[in-house]
């Protein structure tokens, strides 16, 4: 079945649907779009479990309550950007919408950090790279139930990758870059190419590193379990799981140090 002969996705909400003549200029209220998604609703102060023994530090130690970071940077969930990228289409919007949906029940360990999809997108709406990885994703599945095929999915996946490549040519390496490489992995496993999965898992292995060696620096060598965000965190053990995994399948040696 070819593109043009696919059904519309039953994701795609009726108010989101193209009209039969796509116009030639581009949507104009980017932002309005946006803000029309399901949003979740996300209590405020909410601490996560990850960060619990560093609380039980905290209180048994009477010296730390005067270096121990806000409260707010006990916080999972990003608020999501004032200002998003104006240069987000609505056609992305049905793909946003499945992502916040339909990923809480796919990715793992969000039964234990259900606002984890929501910090992802909240990201996503200011950087690039994270945002194509997610919307590579969310099409590939998507997609694939409703049998449009994959050209939508790897339309985000090159995107995705020359974002990244652009990043990493100018050493400009922030927690988005580890998020988005997490994301291709998981394009990848998805895809059933777990040779790729792993050179991306051992691509922000690599990102990881250098993320807590640039804190170092910055910090004058004192460590700190503050030192990345607890969503990279959380994406980070989500790596190492699905590292776990491909080396018992394929019964190599993890990528990510035992």
């Amino acid at each position: 079945m070819t593109d043009s002969q696919a059904p519309v996705s039953s994701l795609e909400p009726a108010v989101l649907k193209p009209s039969p003549v796509e116009p030639a200029v581009r949507d104009t209220a980017p932002n309005k779009s946006i803000a029309s998604l399901p949003w979740p609703q996300i209590a405020p102060r909410q601490p996560i479990s990850i960060l619990s023994v560093f609380d039980e530090d905290e209180e048994t130690s009477p010296t730390t309550s005067t270096t121990s970071p806000s409260s707010g940077s006990l916080l999972l969930v990003m608020s999501p950007p004032p200002v998003p990228d104006p240069d987000i289409p609505s056609t992305d919007l049905p793909y946003f919408s499945f992502f916040l949906e339909e990923m809480r029940n796919v990715l793992p360990y969000v039964d234990l950090f259900p606002d984890a999809p929501a910090s992802v997108f909240s990201s996503s709406l200011c950087h690039p790279a994270v945002r194509h990885s997610l919307l590579s994703v969310s099409a590939l599945i998507s997609d694939k139930k409703s049998e449009r095929g994959r050209r939508r999915a790897l339309e985000h996946l090159q995107k995705s990758l020359t974002s990244l490549q652009r990043s990493l040519s100018a050493v400009e390496v922030d927690e988005g870059v580890a998020i988005s490489i997490f994301l291709l992995a998981y394009f990848n496993v998805t895809s059933g190419e777990h040779v790729s999965a792993r050179k991306h898992l051992a691509g922000l292995n690599m990102v990881l590193a250098q993320l807590q060696a640039d804190h170092l620096r910055k910090s004058e060598g004192i460590l700190s379990p503050y030192a990345i965000s607890p969503l990279t965190m959380l994406i980070w053990r989500m790596a190492i799981r699905m590292d776990f995994i491909m080396a018992i399948m394929y019964s190599l040696r993890p990528v990510f140090p035992m």
